[in-house]
């Protein structure tokens, strides 16, 4: 495929708005219930966001004037808005959990020399700028260089409507060069007229293949996540278990697959498990390590034992070997046999009942457990299970 540099394109785009149709896969916009939604991107199962944008091959940085590497991509596909309703980027900062110091990170780099998150060398920024005069938004790996992290994308006039509009440049630093990899920002979209879209991932490709990028994007938006929180609250609790119990043995909803190995299994769970209390927080209201678990985190890290035992896997010592539990604030547990139930934390602080059935259930209906083995975690009870 023929690469042809932008820099005529962004010199035009210096002097009148830069129009590109049909080129890359647009962040498709639309309004629900007075909210604003996305669509279209490349899906991503396990981390802070669900989608990541622009995967398709025309999406590269090439040459760009001023001693950058630039895009015009990705671009909008905007329907159901107003016209003339106001419609804004705001980039989104993320704790780095591969960090141990965990620290606030605007700009994210993957290596294509490492394959791995890593801290770009020489602290390159990122410029994404306004085509129609809108201003611009800077960031480094890990500060901001604008005193506002939110810059207009549309003002939609009638002809913006339902058709792909390329309304930024996207310029990255490259003096000194820039390395291979993945370049990315956590963002959302947000108008005066509408309620803020979920966040997403708007990830820049500096010659990767097109399974590079994909790995790219999956441990950027993994590493933005604590490990173990399945259902992206911010908070290591029972929810999370439920999610991964929910997907066992899946290579097709990846929600629990913390390991990102491609298949929710034994591993995930011990990474739920380590992690299990944690909560992104002040530094006053994060649990203590060493603190003894009440009954109900007790048992659900009992019965999260179980299921591995249950269905005869095998969990290697040196993994087992963890700091003790965090406190949880469930009071009880009522543990009950051969059908166990558990009142465990959900992730709104309230209690829900965890229904645990033998772990024939796993592979087929069944109302007792096979001989000589345990019953196990499996169904839970009631609605709202994500």
């Amino acid at each position: 495929m023929n690469r042809l540099p932008l820099i005529g394109a962004l010199l035009v785009g210096c002097l009148v708005p830069l129009k590109c149709s049909g080129h890359g896969n647009p962040i498709t916009v639309n309004v629900t219930d007075g909210r604003l939604t996305i669509s279209n991107g490349l899906e991503l199962s396990a981390g802070f966001v669900s989608f990541a944008y622009d995967y398709h091959e025309d999406a590269y940085l090439d040459i760009a004037p001023g001693n950058t590497q630039g895009s015009t991509l990705p671009g909008f596909d905007v329907s159901g808005m107003e016209v003339n309703s106001e419609l804004f980027l705001e980039i989104v900062s993320r704790p780095d959990f591969t960090d141990p110091a965990t620290p606030i990170r605007w700009l994210w780099f993957w290596d294509k020399e490492t394959q791995e998150t890593a801290v770009a060398p020489e602290d390159p920024f990122l410029r994404i700028a306004s085509q129609r005069g809108f201003g611009d938004v800077r960031v480094t790996q890990f500060a901001s260089m604008t005193a506002s992290m939110s810059v207009k994308a549309l003002e939609p006039r009638a002809s913006d409507i339902g058709t792909h509009q390329h309304p930024f440049i996207y310029l990255l630093d490259d003096a000194p060069t820039a390395n291979y990899g993945a370049y990315g920002v956590f963002a959302r979209l947000t108008s005066p007229n509408y309620e803020a879209s979920e966040p997403f991932l708007i990830a820049l490709n500096h010659s990767l293949s097109s399974d590079e990028y994909a790995d790219a994007a999956r441990q950027i938006n993994a590493s933005a996540a604590l490990p173990g929180d399945y259902d992206r609250n911010d908070t290591v609790d029972g929810s999370d278990f439920l999610v991964w119990q929910r997907t066992l043995g899946s290579t097709a909803d990846l929600a629990g697959d913390g390991s990102l190995n491609g298949v929710v299994d034994a591993t995930d769970l011990e990474i739920w498990k380590e992690n299990f209390g944690r909560a992104w927080a002040s530094a006053a209201a994060m649990p203590l390590a060493g603190a003894v678990p009440e009954p109900a985190s007790a048992a659900i890290l009992a019965c999260a034992g179980i299921v591995l035992r249950c269905c005869g896997v095998t969990v290697p010592r040196a993994k087992r070997e963890r700091t003790a539990q965090p406190r949880c604030s469930a009071k009880r547990a009522t543990i009950a046999s051969p059908i166990v139930s558990a009142e465990v934390a959900a992730g709104d602080g309230a209690l829900s009942t965890l229904t645990t059935l033998p772990c024939a259930s796993m592979r087929k209906s069944s109302t007792s457990a096979p001989s000589g083995r345990s019953a196990c975690a499996r169904t839970p009870a009631g609605a709202g299970i994500r």
